[in-house]
Parts: structure tokens; sequence; C-alpha cells
């Protein structure tokens, strides 16, 4: 029968095992929606024994708000069509009783099959299925339905594994709901039932939290097919902080052996709560590393996702997470590494409105951002909140490593007061980078903040290391606080903090009058019908034309325009081309001035003519 699809019988089979010894009742709508019914005669037994005892002829009565709902329902257009109940300890047969039961809970006779369960020691085994022609059942089942339940696997803190003496922290168990998975784990390891049930009204306690696919669930909605759940103590977050696993003592033991560090430094790790800022080419080792060593907490921000021209560097991803949001893809990751940790994700930009809420969260912030506006963010952040910064920068071969605000010692605006114009600061997208310095860079990092944490070694707190990968060397900077820091200074009130730039980073806002640019697929027309009088002027550096470029530019790099105008002719239409148009603007601005006035700008530069025209042409 069609409507004794899997995932009603799934729903029959986890309510059997759930009352096991007992026998349990139960009826199935047309529309394949089960209704576990209530066994009243268990209700009277546990209530007067001696008055209701139990017996093959009494095994199970429907209540009478059962009956009532059976009645109504055979009236209705989603009639009963099934009626089910369990056989404990004595296999799927059809007795005088089920049928008796099926034809005469009032009247009139109910034209419905039948469906005995054959559960034993807790376990449903199968089923059958005894098929009602409209006259009497058939003599031999329609036929037998196995056991093929979805088992969801159930992630336990690790405190609750101890004090209930699980045999292991991630057990498998049947159900279609969290109900039925727990009450099936119970009947297994009936000491877990006390932790998990009241035992007046047999709900579950409230002081856990329970989650599949990384939201919340009640106890009675469906859950999804596999589904992983994981109980996590609503005060703690599923962690036992204050102390170590005997699990967590072997995984550690290079960590705990070491001088200096032992359980109480390990202790330290997992206690700490980190904030990584981007998890990208630095965020990828930080996060590795710190998940690795056993850092209790990390918080991931970032908004991106994951694309093929990330895996140069971001390790932390791969090809089975492209497309994915960067955050999970990491926490994914990170939690097959080290499942005794915990990921909060923050798939949200860095900004004015969140700063303070994210660092407030935590007690140690990295930065592995790529851009000057969010790294200035961050730093005043973590000056109003008082946390300790550990910064990371990286530009082609070169990277940059420091340890701010960390006990009185100089911030990031001691080091450089505010950002560089937009025409000097490094291209975060066009400049490039060697793929293992972000690795180098991110791991020295790590080192920092597992430096901190456990309160060992000299930090760079007041120190700027730079490392030349090109050099292979590494050379020292030595800094103070300045007693005039737009940031952590005493003066800092009377000063106005700038705003941070980073050429190309954002979209760029129209400086040159509108009939000046010119839109993507506009631009192809023109191509698709030259004039000698077109010239297309690519101002990128030449690094950059290597991933992309149009057909038949004129490359001359910004820096290079004022002494290459001699090259142009001011009878000819200039279009002029970058990554995202900043730098043509600027380009513009010059070849007008030098009476050039037949010049254009493509709008959004090459990232929106790969979005309007060329979607499989590859962009840095």
């Amino acid at each position: 029968m069609d409507v004794l699809r899997p995932t009603a019988l799934e729903q029959i089979y986890a309510h059997a095992g759930r009352c096991y010894p007992e026998e349990c009742c139960g009826f199935v709508f047309a529309d394949g929606s089960v209704y576990p019914g209530c066994n009243i005669q268990n209700e009277l037994h546990r209530k007067n024994p001696e008055r209701y005892p139990r017996s093959a002829a009494s095994g199970y009565t429907f209540a009478v708000a059962d009956t009532l709902l059976l009645n109504k329902a055979l009236r209705s257009d989603n009639p009963v069509v099934v009626i089910y109940h369990s056989h404990p300890d004595v296999g799927a047969y059809f007795s005088d009783e089920d049928q008796d039961k099926a034809l005469f809970m009032g009247e009139p006779i109910y034209p419905v099959s039948y469906l005995v369960v054959d559960v034993r020691q807790g376990q449903p085994l199968g089923s059958k299925l005894f098929a009602w022609d409209g006259k009497h059942f058939a003599p031999t089942p329609f036929n037998d339905l196995p056991a093929e339940l979805s088992m969801n696997a159930v992630s336990f803190p690790d405190i609750l594994v101890r004090v209930a003496k699980l045999p292991e922290s991630t057990l498998e168990g049947a159900g279609s709901t969290l109900r039925e998975v727990m009450e099936n784990l119970c009947s297994r390891h009936p000491q877990l039932r006390a932790h998990l049930f009241h035992e007046n009204n047999n709900q579950l306690k409230e002081h856990f939290l329970f989650t599949a696919e990384e939201a919340l669930i009640d106890a009675d909605e469906p859950l999804p097919e596999k589904a992983r759940i994981d109980v996590l103590l609503a005060t703690s977050g599923g962690m036992d902080v204050d102390a170590l696993s005997n699990e967590e003592v072997q995984r550690y033991v290079r960590h705990i052996t070491l001088p200096g560090v032992g359980r109480e430094g390990q202790l330290k790790l997992k206690k700490a709560r980190v904030l990584i800022i981007g998890t990208g080419g630095l965020g990828s080792p930080i996060s590795l590393y710190l998940a690795a060593a056993g850092v209790g907490t990390l918080g991931l921000v970032d908004f991106d996702v994951v694309e093929s021209s990330n895996l140069q560097r971001q390790i932390v991803h791969g090809n089975s997470s492209l497309g994915m949001s960067k955050v999970e893809s990491a926490k994914q990751r990170l939690l097959d590494l080290n499942s005794h940790i915990r990921i909060n994700t923050h798939d949200t930009a860095f900004n004015a409105d969140n700063a303070l809420e994210l660092v407030g969260a935590y007690d140690l912030v990295i930065d592995g951002t790529d851009n000057f506006d969010t790294r200035y963010r961050v730093n005043d952040a973590c000056v109003q909140l008082d946390k300790p910064l550990v910064y990371g920068a990286i530009y082609r071969f070169d990277g940059q490593i420091s340890v701010f605000n960390y006990q009185g010692g100089p911030c990031y605006r001691c080091l450089f007061p505010s950002p560089p114009p937009a025409e000097l600061a490094p291209n975060c997208s066009a400049g490039g980078v060697i793929g293992v310095l972000p690795g180098v860079v991110g791991m020295i990092q790590a080192t920092e903040a597992i430096k901190l944490l456990i309160g060992i070694g000299e930090p760079l707190s007041g120190r700027l290391m730079r490392f030349d990968a090109l050099a292979m060397k590494f050379t020292e900077v030595r800094f103070k606080r300045r007693a005039d820091c737009p940031c952590c200074s005493a003066q800092r009130h009377s000063h106005t903090i700038a705003p941070a730039v980073c050429a190309d980073a954002v979209a760029p806002r129209p400086c040159l009058a509108e009939e000046r640019y010119i839109q993507p697929r506009t631009l192809k027309q023109v191509l698709e019908h030259p004039s000698s009088a077109d010239v297309l002027v690519d101002v990128r550096d030449a690094s950059e034309l290597e991933v992309c470029k149009l057909p038949g530019v004129v490359h001359i790099p910004l820096d290079e325009l004022d002494s290459q105008l001699g090259r142009l002719s001011r009878d000819n239409t200039h279009y002029l081309i970058c990554y995202a148009g900043t730098r043509a603007e600027q380009a513009a601005s010059t070849l007008l001035a030098a009476g050039f006035a037949n010049t254009r700008v493509l709008q959004g530069g090459m990232k929106h003519w790969v979005r309007d025209v060329e979607p499989d042409m590859p962009l840095y």
C-alpha cells in the first residue's frame, strides 16, 4: 500500500520501540500521516494493577479520545486506512483479539487494514500488513515490511557522556522526531533517561538545547533524513570547560608535556574564546592550528563564499565547498579536525553596527582581513573593549605580524595613525599573493595567540615582524605607544578618526559626469563593430592582464600614464579599463585634463564585464 511509505513506517517503528516492553497502538490516515494512539490498558494498569491486570486479551485498547478521532476521520476526506499495534517479543502474528479490536472499536465495522509490528528487546525487527478486502482480512500478510529505520547521529556533551557512562560521545538513534530518537537511545542506555527526561511528565529537560542541521528543533517536529543531532548544555554551550577529558588529554599530550603548558595551560586554551576576522588566506591557517591546538571556542567572521580562485592559498576550503559560505565551509573542516571544540559562525561583514557586539563576546581577536577599512575598525573596537589583537597582513611576497593593545601596549593606529590614500593603498584584489605566504604569516599569528592565551613567552607587542619570502628573511621594527594616537591615547577624543579605504576593494562611486561611463554590454557592441578611432586602454598592472583582458587593449599602467600620453591621439575615443573602475576614473581625469575630450570609463571595470558579458572569463 502506498500509504505505508518509509516515513510512516519509521514513525510506527519508533513508537513501538519507545513503548517497549508494553504494547503500543495507533493508526495511519490516507495521506500517510501517523497518529500514535494512547493505550488505555497501560494507563489503567499503572493506576490499579489488581483491577486491570494485563493479558493477551487486554493487550491494548484505544483511549476514548482516540476512538472519537477515529470515528471523525472515517467520515472525512482523509480517513484512517491502517490500524497498527506492536507485539513485544512474540513476532508479528495476527490473533483473534487483533481482528476483534480492528473490527469492533465501536460501530460500524471499519474497512481498515491492520499492521502488526514485531519488537524484540526494544528493537523493531519488521512488521506484517493484513489487508482488508471489504469482507475479511487476508489470511496471509499482504507483505513483510522490514525495519529500515533512518538512523540519526546524536552527539552528546562530554560531561554527559562521563556522568551517564555512555560508550562514546556520538550514538546512533532511530526515529522520525527528536523525542522518538531520544526514547530509542534511552531504551538502549536506560541510565540516560534520568538526565534527558523529566520523570513526572516525560518531557525533555529544558537545560539542554537540541539542534539538527544547525537549527534548534522541537521534540515532536519531523527530523531531516539521517539528521545529525547535537545535544548542547544551555549553560555552557555543550562543553565542560572546567576539566580535560581523558580523550582530550590523549589528544593534546604533546602540549601538556611542554614546560610552561601542562594541564593548566591546555585548560586555558579550552576555556578561551577567540574571534577570527576573515576565513581566507590568513584565517585558514589561523583557524586550523587553533582548532587543532584545542582552543575551546572559535568565532569566524566572513560574508564571502568559496570560489575556485581562493583555493590557491585558502587551505581551510576545498573543491567540495565551492559556492558555500566561507564560514560554513571552514566550520565543517574545523569540526572534522577537532570535534571537541565549538565553532560560532558569523556570516556577515564586520562593520560599525556589529563590531562591538562581536569583539565583546570573545577574549582575543585575530585580524585576518584584506582591507584597511575593516582593519582599522577591528583595532578601534579592540581598544574600546580592551581586547588584545593579533595582527597579520600580506601583499605579494611580503608579510607583517604584530600584537596590539596587549597589557597597555600600542595599538595599530600607533603604528599607522591613518590609512594611505586610495591611489597609494596596495590593491587588495589586484596585488596578488604567493600561495604559501598567508600560511607562514597565519601560523605566526596562531603562535602568538596561543602564547597570549596560555601566558607564556614574549609576545610581539611593540614589535612589527616583517617577512620577505623572496629573500627568506625576517626583520623586526620596534615601536611604542604614541602619545597623540587618535585611538588609544588620552587625546583620542579630540581627534576625528579618518575612514579607511582600499583601492578597488569597494564599489566605486562615480566621480565623472554620467556620460563619461559606458556599460559593459554597450562596450561589447562597440567591439563587435570596431572603428579605427576606438582605442581600449587598460591601466592595470601587467600581472593583472595575465589573468584576464579584453582583445586589442593598449596597456599603460596608471602610474605611467602621464609619461606615455604621447602614445595616444586626441582625435581618438579612449575606453579606459581597470579591475573595478576606480583606477580608470583616475586615468580619465588625467586624460580629460590633458585635452582628450573623447574619454569613457568602463563602468565597474573587468568585474562588471565578467558579470554581464563573459561569465566564464577567469577573474582574480
